[in-house]
């Protein structure tokens, strides 16, 4: 590919840039995830453990509130975290120990 212009050649740079951007983004955000593991599997231990249901453990709140945090540190679009952190709770089986924000107390929110 040969590029005739420097304006091509910024266009080019840019285009690969964000490309960049946002793959790193992605890639940000899955390895938080991979992080929050084992947060959520103690969470999900120590609930079994104290006869509670899940999500009725504090940890639940603590860990849902962390990974969301992680999340958005990822600067990945909030429709692509949300999309992201439902796949891996249902394939990790942690589902029910998230509590979503609009279930959060709102001093939590």
């Amino acid at each position: 590919m040969q590029i005739h212009t420097p304006r091509a050649f910024a266009a080019l740079v840019l285009a690969l840039s964000m490309l960049a951007v946002g793959c790193s983004k992605e890639a940000k955000a899955k390895a938080t995830l991979e992080k929050y593991e084992a947060v959520f599997r103690v969470c999900k231990d120590e609930t079994e453990k104290a006869k509670l249901s899940p999500g009725e453990h504090r940890c639940s709140l603590v860990a849902s509130i962390a990974v969301d945090l992680g999340l958005e540190e990822s600067g990945l679009e909030e429709a692509k975290r949300r999309e992201l952190l439902s796949a891996w709770l249902e394939k990790k089986g942690f589902g029910a120990h998230y509590l979503p924000p609009e279930k959060r107390p709102k001093e939590e929110r």
